[in-house]
């Protein structure tokens, strides 16, 4: 299988080493660059589908149906070398492209993209390939949300997948490995165990029910050898696989774990840390100390707000005084996981959703459901988004935890629904989709955490703009949560380069939001797990209303707060990116006094 993988890196390896040399090549025109860029993205995008069949059956691409992505270190390596040759062919294109084209902006984001992912290996974060954050069984079942079972084939290749998990998982294992050679190891918080019953009867098990009741197969026969496979992959496979990690983390990493929380504890942690923020900011020039103290002063100005919203309900109290009561007060808590649930339906559908024309173009046509996290993967975040697949087959997914129902406030529905959902992550991700003539890596593969949650936090603000906060809590709880962004960026860099230990990062949290001392505690665990993460929220809102203000102050009676939000969301991408954009936006109109399609990049 894995020859089959990489047999493409070796082909298209002998290509690239015979077009190397270009010192006396003829400079190209436009439209022959533009071809070359093309014919590369999708060499590039075939390739990266093959080397992660999972994201190929998100994508609802079946070629690699029976396939998993492989975590060995000899995969990584051939990685490094597709990865730099694609460089290496981009950077003499981008030497020939016209200032200002898109293919020039296509190439720039490609060569920014690539950059990002040899950085990401170099450093060693491949060293810790899942953490409590993401289990091998977090995303298996999120796989079988996606995948098609339409006729036998579909099914066989399904259980071909369950026969490949200890494969995958010996590869995760010797990765840990050489992560413990180098002194590159999780934090004890950042431990999982599976939550597989080993005593619960195989067919109650959520692997299983994909084959419950199966059909499109030809006859009962084949239904039968069907199930009876996949009872044995799922006995035989799935199950010792996943034990097998249990036990590897317990008996062996346990022992290795790093000495203290942060990654300032590794060896050159400090440099390891500032490679995270750089890779989720996109970012190279920011520090983690002008981060915390951003993160401070924006502390300092949300709590100003919180006060302003206590004393216009006519209470004499500090913000943390109010906070505490809120936290005690069971009217504003949910009574069962139904309601909560249906709630947030309905806040989205009726409120939300009839209003986002007055800020936007139009509304993507990808639907979105509210569904419940499965009790036995609540150990997660609170609240979190999946997208749906370009065919529409599967739809995008708003997940809350219910599990705990002191975790989900009344005073939260319209800020977190607008962040998971409209106009947040639902929004951007089906945003992008529907773009023509937009190569599929910028739709699928550029990754910037700045920019998705920035933009998911920036939605969150425009519920002023739609009138969503009049309600006094409601105003409440979108500063409790935009103040628990800021705090994250406190508490993200006192973890991992002031030394803050756990119980400090909690205290801090819980001083200063509305938050149940619960999830705190789940989230300051997932920072201790993923460095750098928690910081792109609010960093990433910050540009973006940077980049509005300046629109509106330069632009003045010109400015289009739909264009402006069209710029945004087709351009996904790194903040750097998005601001270029939005000031071809500012200087074109300026110049002729209307919005140009000419700026677009679709």
């Amino acid at each position: 299988m894995k020859y089959i993988r990489f047999f493409g890196f070796l082909a298209i390896g002998a290509v690239m080493v015979v077009s190397q040399d270009t010192s006396t090549a003829p400079h190209l025109d436009a439209s022959q660059v533009e071809n070359l860029s093309q014919a590369m993205f999708d060499e590039y995008w075939d390739l990266t589908l093959q080397l992660y069949p999972e994201k190929a059956t998100i994508l609802g691409d079946e070629r690699f149906g029976d396939r998993l992505s492989s975590y060995s270190l000899q995969a990584y390596e051939k990685i490094k070398v597709m990865l730099n040759e694609f460089l290496e062919r981009a950077n003499q294109l981008l030497s020939e492209t016209e200032e200002g084209s898109e293919t020039q902006t296509n190439l720039g984001l490609f060569v920014t993209n690539i950059r990002k992912k040899l950085d990401y290996i170099m450093s060693g974060s491949h060293l810790f390939p899942v953490s409590k954050m993401y289990t091998p069984e977090m995303s298996l079942r999120k796989l079988l949300r996606y995948t098609k079972l339409n006729n036998a084939q579909q099914y066989w290749n399904l259980i071909a997948r369950y026969r490949a998990i200890p494969t995958q998982i010996d590869e995760q294992i010797e990765l840990f490995r050489e992560g413990i050679r180098t002194n590159y190891t999780l934090s004890d918080r950042s431990m999982f165990t599976s939550s597989i019953n080993l005593e619960q009867n195989v067919t109650d098990s959520p692997f299983y029910k994909p084959f419950l009741n199966i059909t499109n197969v030809n006859s009962t026969d084949e239904t039968d050898e069907l199930q009876q496979n996949a009872t044995d992959a799922i006995i035989n496979h799935l199950i010792p696989a996943f034990k097998k990690l249990d036990d590897f983390l317990k008996e062996e990493y346990s022992l290795h774990v790093r000495p203290g929380i942060g990654v300032g504890s590794l060896p050159n942690g400090r440099e390891f840390y500032i490679h995270s923020l750089s890779y989720h900011l996109t970012d190279t020039n920011v520090t983690p100390e002008e981060i915390h103290q951003v993160g401070l002063q924006e502390v300092q100005r949300i709590t100003e707000e919180m006060n302003e919203v206590i004393k216009s309900l006519g209470y004499n109290m500090t913000q943390k005084e109010f906070s505490d009561q809120l936290r005690r007060n069971e009217s504003q808590y949910f009574t069962t996981e139904a309601k909560a649930l249906e709630t947030y339906r309905e806040v989205l559908e009726h409120e939300i959703t009839p209003k986002l024309l007055q800020l936007f173009k139009f509304i993507p046509d990808k639907k979105l459901t509210v569904e419940k996290v499965p009790k036995e993967l609540s150990a997660g975040p609170m609240a979190y988004y999946s997208m749906p697949s370009p065919d529409n087959s599967t739809p995008g997914t708003f997940w809350l935890d219910t599990t705990n129902l002191g975790n989900v406030p009344k005073y939260d529905v319209v800020t977190l629904a607008m962040h998971e959902g409209v106009p947040g992550h639902h929004f951007q991700y089906s945003y992008i989709m529907e773009q023509k003539n937009v190569p599929d890596f910028r739709k699928y593969d550029v990754h910037s955490s700045a920019f998705g949650e920035g933009w998911a936090l920036y939605a969150e603000y425009l519920g002023y703009e739609l009138g969503l906060y009049e309600d006094p809590y409601m105003r409440y709880g979108h500063l409790s949560y935009e103040i628990f962004r800021a705090c994250r960026m406190v508490v993200d860099t006192g973890i991992h380069v002031l030394g803050w230990s756990r119980q400090q990062a909690i205290d801090y949290m819980v001083y200063n939001s509305a938050h149940s001392l619960d999830s705190i505690e789940r989230e300051v665990d997932r920072y201790i797990t993923w460095p750098g993460q928690a910081c792109a929220y609010k960093y990433g809102e910050l540009k973006i209303k940077e980049m509005r203000k300046k629109a509106e102050s330069v632009m003045g009676p010109e400015f289009d707060i739909k264009e402006f939000h069209d710029i945004i969301l087709r351009n996904n991408g790194p903040l750097e990116l998005v601001a270029k954009q939005v000031d071809r936006y500012i200087a074109t109109t300026a110049r002729y006094g209307t919005t140009l399609d000419s700026i677009q990049l679709d």
